[in-house]
């Protein structure tokens, strides 16, 4: 199989394993209410740089987080099918 596949196809699984561990955290969840922080670090000014970091948090049900990584893990696994369909044909196409 081609490095830059296999290496794709690697990448894309690394991702649906978390996203199913995150998936099982939620789930897992006494309560209905999920909190999602996000963290980010920008620099800001000119003449003396500075590295800032901003908090977001996110506030949504268990049923909305769940359906959206669902949805974030069944598209990955479609795209590691494409990859695996580009290397079939690219091997019948060779041949």
């Amino acid at each position: 199989m081609n490095e830059k596949i296999s290496n794709t196809i690697a990448l894309k699984q690394q991702i649906i394993n978390e996203l199913e561990k995150l998936s099982l955290d939620v789930e897992e969840s006494v309560t209905n209410d999920i909190r999602f922080r996000i963290e980010t670090k920008h620099w800001y000014g000119y003449s003396e740089p500075f590295l800032k970091k901003d908090r977001h948090i996110l506030d949504v049900s268990k049923d909305t987080m769940q359906s959206i990584l669902s949805s974030a893990i069944e598209k990955e696994k479609e795209r590691i099918e494409k990859l695996i369909d580009m290397e079939i044909q690219k091997r019948i196409g060779g041949k």
